[in-house]
């Protein structure tokens, strides 16, 4: 039997090795290599060398010696350098797009907002770059757009949004030959999952849900610290599920479902609606 490791296992293996330390640094550093490898099941040799091709990289840093009252040689705390770039996230709506440039660690250097009177494709991709050029950030080292709708699982198609009127449109694709850098593409609801796991409410959490009551009803799902998308990238869509047949419906709701029940038109709906607690006077 051949006990050889392919190259392309073994370079995916270092690759999720590399992201596992990167991330359990920003989560708990400053933090020790001993730590990390602890933490992670990792050899203290690995996470050395991991660690040390970070470093190179710019990505981590090692802050200072660990305060411990024992003997002996001290443990260096290694942590991330937020400072070393740059990025830029895009909400797209049906109305407006919204840009906020941050550091690697969230941290918001600068927002703008800019109205939308259309919705294709071609319009979204020339607003985003123009906003970008105003706002002196087209040297940022990525770009995150997220909106409402279904992702495909390459990061960077949007396979349906009824709120944009987008089927099968390859928006990440479009902006990198707008821009010139990397893209990725996210559900909205998904995004705001993600920010909760890496810098919010979720930070430490390997499980969690993150609900929205909006324009709609979405559900973002953190399993393992992963955002999980289902099979077709649309795990999510919670406001779709149906508990009330009889119930009302909306233009882009089904009857009775939680979007007709709970979404930002549906509340105001319902309480003007007569015999309801409240509807007097509303």
């Amino acid at each position: 039997m051949n006990r050889t490791t392919p190259a392309g296992a073994r370079d995916a293996m270092r690759a999720r090795n590399q992201r596992e330390v990167f991330e359990e640094v920003h989560r708990r550093g400053p933090i020790s290599r001993a730590e990390i490898a602890a933490n992670l099941h990792l050899s203290p040799a690995a996470v050395t060398n991991i660690s040390a091709e970070l470093i190179a990289r710019g990505l981590l840093f090692e802050a200072r010696e660990a305060q411990t009252g024992g003997v002996g040689r001290k443990a260096i705390l290694l942590e991330v350098d937020y400072s070393l770039a740059r990025v830029a996230g895009i909400k797209v709506s049906p109305t407006a797009i919204t840009c906020a440039i941050t550091n690697l660690g969230a941290k918001v250097e600068a927002t703008a907002t800019r109205a939308l009177s259309e919705t294709s494709p071609d319009t979204v991709v020339e607003g985003i770059g123009s906003m970008l050029e105003e706002m002196d950030a087209l040297d940022v080292a990525a770009l995150g757009v997220n909106l409402p709708g279904a992702v495909a699982d390459d990061g960077a198609t949007v396979r349906h949004s009824p709120l944009l009127g987008w089927r099968s449109v390859p928006i990440g694709q479009l902006l990198e030959r707008r821009l010139g850098g990397p893209v990725t593409v996210e559900n909205d609801v998904n995004a705001l999952a993600l920010a909760e796991a890496w810098f919010g409410y979720g930070r430490g959490h390997a499980d969690f849900l993150a609900l929205t009551l909006g324009r709609g009803v979405g559900l973002g799902i953190v399993i393992g610290g992963e955002v999980y998308r289902g099979p077709r990238g649309g795990a999510g869509e919670f406001g779709h599920v149906i508990l009330d047949p009889a119930g009302p419906e909306t233009e882009h709701a089904r009857r009775g479902s939680l979007e007709a029940l709970l979404s930002d038109g549906a509340l105001p709906r319902r309480a003007r609606a007569p015999g309801l607690p409240g509807a007097e006077g509303a």
